[in-house]
């Protein structure tokens, strides 16, 4: 396959679908207001632009969700966009335009993309090369509008620097074997299982960053392995070199994307806080912390131009936004995982917040009534759940059907996937992910309806099939067939009919 058009990156295997929540604008505009940074408007009409947006499947989310965006999803491989386009039409999308086009295009054609609130790259930083960095910038910098908001994640050092070697090793041996990308990077790593027997002294000097990388090696979707390590252009970057090429864009630093990151201060032990005050620089402080929890990928959020605002106006734009439970299920504490550690939060007030949205959707400002809790701790306890996502935020937008024909769309789609999928969820303005089994009688039931009439039982239909094709059922490793298929299959029907189906009603995902 000719290398011209593919600019040192893996384009033979098509990267693995995936949702990003990260990406969302409730969730960048949620961070950029708790570090302090006025968010962009999102209530009226905004333009979104995703550089490197794989087959499009955290675009179409948010295109569904967010009617009053317009959203740009740029990719330069054709299997990608067109797999894309194909699912916005089937799904009736109008407000979602997908690109063929490199990042090159993109800058030397300043008419290919309009001004834009929010840009977002995620993962990609890594896996381009310098040139096509610096591309990225020049876009930022060509179509961002004043006040806007930027997203890079990226593959980082230090948490790297004893696996970079193993990443570059990979790329070598992939190119000593013939094959498509697949099949190379799985010879690679058969070389690499060989030679670990040898015990050389690079895996047992690193060995406690290498094992849960080779773990992962094992373990991941391939397809998405060979995206991780098979690119010629691919870096692990230092946060300092990154926001001085962002900076070229007149990008300001805001923080990590995730609003419970902007306490993620409070728990830095004193002595370290003492340390980290006596630098002026942010770029200085910042790899400290990375030298000091040995930072490995970072989701970094910029602004430009981006006013700063105090407490107070981060209550006021707080207090009317709304709020939905998530996630039921019941929790004796209360730990979460930022950057910096593990932060652990008061079982009595998580527990009355948790309480009260078990109820019904309710404001800041209704919750802070109803809990009895003082307007600081409610929203640190907010932020925690949000970022961890037992909470969302409750999407008060004009209902269309996007959401429901998309999902039709994603679920018949993933039925040949067999891996778990996000769907959009309406009501709250993210993604729902369910496991294969679930999307089968996702797909049953959305088929059903489209027709005017319940299938007698979906579990009834789909052992039917199952049974066709000579197909058995294998959940968690343990396999059923026949009777005990029949059976386990009406166990979970129940499961989804009394359960699953309920909770995607209210999370607006049919």
């Amino acid at each position: 396959m000719s290398q011209s058009w593919m600019q040192g990156y893996t384009s033979d295997i098509e990267y693995t679908a995936g949702y990003y929540r990260e990406q969302e604008p409730a969730f960048l505009n949620l961070s950029a207001i708790m570090h302090g940074v006025e968010p962009v408007l999102i209530d009226k009409s905004f333009t979104y632009c995703e550089l490197g947006c794989g087959m499009g499947h955290t675009a179409l989310i948010m295109a569904a969700n967010y009617p009053q965006g317009k959203f740009i999803a740029v990719d330069f491989n054709p299997a990608h966009i067109s797999q894309a386009k194909r699912m916005a039409e089937e799904a009736g999308l109008d407000n979602i335009e997908f690109l063929e086009l490199s990042f090159e295009d993109l800058v030397n054609d300043y008419s290919l993309l309009p001004l834009c609130d929010f840009i977002t790259f995620h993962g990609i930083y890594t896996w381009v090369n310098d040139e096509n960095r610096q591309f990225l910038t020049d876009i930022c910098k060509q179509h961002l509008k004043s006040g806007g908001l930027v997203y890079n994640s990226y593959n980082a050092q230090p948490g790297w620097a004893a696996v970079a070697p193993l990443q570059k090793t990979l790329n070598l041996l992939s190119q000593q074997y013939s094959g498509n990308s697949l099949e190379r990077f799985s010879s690679a790593v058969g070389f690499i299982n060989e030679f670990r027997e040898l015990k050389p002294r690079y895996f047992e000097f690193n060995a406690t960053m290498l094992e849960p990388r080779l773990n992962n090696i094992k373990n991941s979707d391939p397809s998405y392995l060979v995206h991780e390590y098979l690119h010629e252009g691919w870096q692990a970057l230092y946060f300092s070199d990154v926001a001085k090429k962002m900076s070229q864009a007149k990008l300001d630093y805001v923080g990590l994307a995730n609003p419970a990151e902007a306490y993620s201060y409070t728990i830095i032990p004193d002595k370290f806080k003492q340390q980290l005050a006596k630098l002026e620089d942010f770029s200085a402080r910042e790899m400290i912390k990375d030298l000091a929890y040995n930072t490995s990928f970072r989701k970094d959020l910029y602004s430009r131009g981006g006013r700063r605002i105090d407490a107070q106006r981060q209550v006021q734009l707080l207090n009317s936004m709304s709020w939905v439970l998530t996630s039921s299920k019941e929790q004796s504490e209360f730990t979460f995982n930022l950057s910096v550690g593990e932060a652990t939060g008061n079982v009595e007030t998580y527990k009355k917040v948790i309480k009260a949205l078990a109820k019904k959707p309710l404001t800041t400002k209704e919750l802070e009534k109803a809990t009895k809790t003082p307007t600081s701790n409610l929203i640190q306890t907010l932020m925690f759940l949000y970022g961890s996502n037992k909470i969302s935020l409750k999407n008060n937008l004009k209902k269309t059907n996007n959401v429901s024909k998309l999902n039709k769309v994603l679920a018949a789609e993933s039925i040949n996937q067999r891996q778990a999928l996000a769907i959009a969820a309406g009501e709250i303005g993210t993604a729902m992910l369910l496991n294969p089994i679930e999307l089968a009688f996702l797909n049953h039931h959305l088929e059903s309806d489209s027709k005017g009439s319940k299938a007698t039982s979906i579990a009834e239909t789909m052992l039917e099939e199952l049974s066709s094709k000579g197909l058995s059922l294998t959940i968690s490793g343990k396999t059923y067939e026949g009777d005990k298929m029949k059976k386990h299959l009406k166990e979970m029907e129940k499961s989804w009919i009394n359960d699953t189906l309920p909770r995607m009603q209210e999370m607006g995902c049919v």
